[in-house]
């Protein structure tokens, strides 16, 4: 939890932009803590708003003296999908030209693999993950056509980057169409990745 809330704080501190965006999610306490923490420091408030998300998420024990005990040892995916479920990175939708009850699924944090991370072509990687186009509705006795859309990513995206190879350090430019600018024009920023 803390190695994601210091990647984040530092992000922004870095941008002028995220603490705007972190202002319209601060209905996640996560964001609120992120722009509480960059305004304040570490406080007191910052402890107490760590305590209450991580008791949302796991399982606590009563320990001596009104304590409690929470095992938080989980992987990095399990925990951004549980953080960020309520501000999801990308919504798939699904619906049936027959009108069933459309299909809507979140996607807290997206995988990628870091060899796609240098490549031109990473946007595409990332819908790719994603059934779109046209298949055969799924619900029970109906025929008809189900087409799944995801709008492409916005400013932002959390990614969880599955490690293939022996790169322990790498620079990569990435960038991010602005939802304002469909066209491949990109700001390009340098991110320094590490696994731990």
């Amino acid at each position: 939890f803390d190695s994601i809330f210091q990647l984040f704080l530092s992000a922004v501190y870095d941008s002028k932009e995220l603490p705007k965006a972190c202002s319209e999610l601060k209905s996640n306490l996560f964001f609120e803590m992120l722009l509480h923490t960059s305004c304040k420091g570490i406080t007191r408030h910052t402890y107490y708003t760590r305590a209450i998300l991580l008791q949302n998420i796991f399982p606590s024990k009563q320990g001596i003296y009104n304590s409690a005990f929470i095992n938080c040892e989980v992987t990095v995916g399990h925990l951004c999908t549980k953080l960020f479920s309520t501000t999801p990175t990308l919504v798939e939708t699904s619906i049936c030209n027959r009108g069933c009850t459309p299909r809507v699924k979140n996607f807290p944090a997206i995988q990628i693999q870091n060899s796609f991370l240098g490549s031109e072509k990473w946007e595409d990687e990332i819908e790719n993950q994603f059934l779109l186009g046209t298949t055969s509705c799924s619900r029970q006795d109906c025929n008809g056509e189900e087409s799944t859309s995801s709008p492409r990513p916005g400013k932002y995206l959390n990614c969880i980057v599955v490690r293939s190879g022996s790169d322990v350090m790498k620079s990569y430019y990435l960038s991010v169409c602005p939802p304002d600018r469909p066209s491949r024009t990109f700001n390009r920023r340098t991110f320094l990745l590490r696994d731990f």
